[in-house]
């Protein structure tokens, strides 16, 4: 149950690669690259080149703290700069530190049979709903890392997402989402 304090600030589903067998999918394989798995995981595990909410919480981290000067370029490219790896590594840790700190919430969304699924609609829907761009119902914190953030759409949506915050939800949908919410983990 999520409490007065908290907000929703990421909707989303982890990428899982297609290339490995539907057996060695788990959902810790699919984060990894996100949190770095349970407990923080390793620094190896952790990309944000892999990651796009890696990556926008480690680009607000630079802007906010002011100490990574140039670290900013490095981050934003597709391949690690030799002169900033040490940096990139430090910041990795932090960028663990910091989305390790935030509670989470597991729906289970089967997929079906012939392999698709509800989750990119439950995703968008979720994201059109709380985006503050569309009206959505909670504002961030004076505090939160993500007016810090390089993307525009995410500092006015108030989610660290920068798609569908500005399209409008299906309550149909609604539905579809209850469901699933009866397994929460």
């Amino acid at each position: 149950m999520l409490g007065p304090t908290t907000a929703i600030t990421s909707p989303g589903t982890p990428g899982l690669p297609i290339a490995i067998a539907p057996d060695r999918l788990s959902l810790w394989g699919g984060c990894a690259s996100t949190a770095a798995g349970p407990a923080g995981g390793t620094p190896a595990a952790a990309n944000h080149r892999a990651s796009v909410f890696r990556r926008h919480v480690g680009t607000a981290l630079i802007r906010c703290d002011g100490r990574r000067r140039g670290l900013l370029d490095s981050w934003a490219r597709s391949h690690r700069d030799p002169d900033w790896a040490q940096a990139e590594v430090e910041l990795e840790r932090d960028v663990s530190r910091h989305i390790g700190s935030m509670p989470f919430l597991w729906l289970a969304v089967p997929s079906r049979p012939d392999g698709s699924s509800d989750r990119g609609r439950i995703e968008r829907n979720t994201i059109a709903l709380l985006s503050c761009l569309t009206g959505g119902p909670d504002q961030p914190t004076a505090s939160w890392l993500g007016h810090h953030a390089t993307i525009t759409r995410i500092r006015q949506s108030g989610l660290w997402n920068s798609n569908h915050v500005d399209e409008n939800y299906d309550p149909a949908y609604l539905q579809l989402l209850a469901n699933p919410a009866g397994n929460a983990r």
